[in-house]
């Protein structure tokens, strides 16, 4: 599928059930309670204890908002302008398409999220999702990174329906290749038994999220 990102995440992704994915009004209003369960998560999963966070693909950034609300300083980046418009937590989403370049200054960050964005990204872009995110990341410091992958069928299940279907997951590749495409500029190494922890606890558990737990390699 050939798409332009701004164009595909409008209002309508967001709000309107069956059109462009399969959201409704209630899936990102700020009083859907599973957001703040998934911000408890990754504070419990990558020991969050003060400093600052990334979350890339933030949506209107309802994981940003209660990741501040614990006094986490917490900022989001979206593609989609109008989730970013009426974002939860305005002063701290920003609209950024993160192939092209990340709105902060470098060694920003002490901890970068992502859930359930990378896939929606063209492959040809991805060597400079990871760059980018590299260079906003502290040295040491470490990311979680969840992903849409075919692990099980799970993927060919849901387009064999159109209910459940979204046609922006472009990308759906093994987690085995995610982690070759952190590690490989030598920018990431990947937290084996973080992220054993992070897939077989909780939400990951529940949900069978594919993750990767990364740490921050020296230049």
């Amino acid at each position: 599928m050939k798409y332009n990102y701004e164009e595909f995440f409008d209002k309508a992704y967001f709000t309107v059930k069956g059109h462009n994915g399969w959201y409704d009004e209630t899936a990102f209003a700020l009083e859907n309670l599973w957001h703040k369960e998934v911000a408890e998560y990754m504070i419990r999963m990558m020991s969050l204890n003060g400093g600052r966070v990334l979350d890339v693909g933030c949506a209107r950034g309802n994981v940003v908002y209660w990741l501040n609300a614990t006094g986490i300083e917490a900022f989001g980046v979206d593609v989609g302008r109008w989730a970013v418009e009426n974002s939860w937590k305005p002063d701290k989403v920003k609209w950024a398409n993160v192939a092209d370049g990340l709105p902060f200054e470098d060694d920003f960050f002490d901890c970068i999220v992502s859930r359930d964005a990378l896939e929606h990204i063209k492959e040809e872009e991805i060597d400079a999702v990871v760059e980018n995110i590299g260079r906003v990341l502290k040295e040491g410091g470490r990311a979680m990174i969840s992903v849409a992958t075919n692990r099980g069928g799970k993927e060919d299940r849901k387009r064999s329906n159109p209910a459940t279907v979204d046609p922006s997951h472009i990308l759906i590749k093994s987690l085995s290749w995610w982690k070759e495409v952190f590690e490989k500029r030598r920018l990431f190494r990947v937290d084996t038994e973080a992220t054993f922890v992070a897939m077989n606890s909780d939400l990951g558990y529940r949900y069978g999220w594919d993750i990767l737990i990364l740490e921050r390699c020296g230049s």
